[in-house]
């Protein structure tokens, strides 16, 4: 019964996305603060959904990002995404599907010298939408700020403008704006305003932090503002150990619609500086 619960559950809101359409992707996460240095992150997220027993380990997203500063102002970023889904089959046993998500390619302008700096991206249309629980997983892992990530025949466009300002303390404080574009294969396209804020604070060698993050659909007509937006609070914690830095990651969703089926997105992260 859970099996099919969940199959359900899954299918029907993956279709329902896909007809609907209407929230967004971002980059590499907004909860996994940019460095200045060369670096390879691995993040493992698993979202924890109502009735989702047949669900069974090791199901998770990961998403594998590499950060190259190719000169003094100007950094790289390429993220990977993919998803592994171990779950009950209707007849008995269990199934799996490995689904590899839309890319991202894009980069950073920066300086060491200012708080300011830009972003710019792309997704190009990789993911297929055969295996609806696997990308069902990857969505919901990042269901704001990595959403493009896992959506079939949707090419997407990304720009943002950050703050990121350190006191002498070790707190950090982190504000990005910008827009995102979807242009689906044979739907119009769509503009997403989005949003998003962090505290951090250093403690030795642990660092803790707290943030907000949102979007806002800014095309379509016949939606109210409830429908309109989707928001989420994070909180981690990450040990700073030369070059390896491990973290962890928990994520709620604020939306009493989506929080009311999807209880939190947990995970785990490794940077490595290269």
């Amino acid at each position: 019964m859970g099996a099919i619960t969940f199959r359900v559950k899954t299918g029907l809101v993956f279709a329902i996305l896909m007809l609907c359409h209407t929230h967004p992707a971002h980059a590499q996460s907004v909860w996994t603060p940019p460095d200045l240095t060369n670096a390879v992150t691995v993040e493992i997220l698993r979202p924890s959904f109502d009735n989702d027993e047949a669900l069974k380990f090791p199901t998770a997203a990961v998403f594998l990002t590499l950060r190259h500063r190719a000169t003094f102002y100007v950094h790289l970023v390429f993220e990977l995404p993919l998803v592994y889904a171990k779950y009950d089959a209707y007849l008995g046993g269990t199934e799996s599907d490995t689904v590899l998500g839309n890319p991202y390619f894009g980069f950073e302008i920066r300086s060491e010298d200012s708080p300011f700096f830009g972003e710019v991206g792309v997704r190009p249309p990789i993911a297929g939408e055969k295996h609806y629980q696997a990308q069902s997983i990857g969505i919901f892992s990042g269901y704001i700020q990595r959403m493009g990530a896992h959506w079939p025949k949707s090419f997407w466009f990304k720009g943002a403008f950050n703050y990121l300002a350190e006191a002498a303390s070790g707190l950090k404080i982190r504000l990005r704006s910008g827009f995102s574009m979807s242009i689906p294969d044979k739907l119009n396209p769509e503009m997403f305003l989005l949003y998003s804020g962090y505290l951090s604070q250093s403690l030795d060698k642990v660092l803790l932090w707290g943030g907000f993050s949102g979007s806002m659909l800014m095309t379509g007509e016949g939606l109210d503002m409830g429908e309109r937006v989707m928001h989420e609070m994070g909180l981690g914690a990450s040990l700073n150990l030369s070059r390896v830095q491990p973290g962890i990651i928990i994520r709620l969703p604020l939306d009493e619609d989506l929080s009311d089926w999807l209880h939190n997105v947990i995970g785990i992260c490794v940077t490595v500086k290269l």
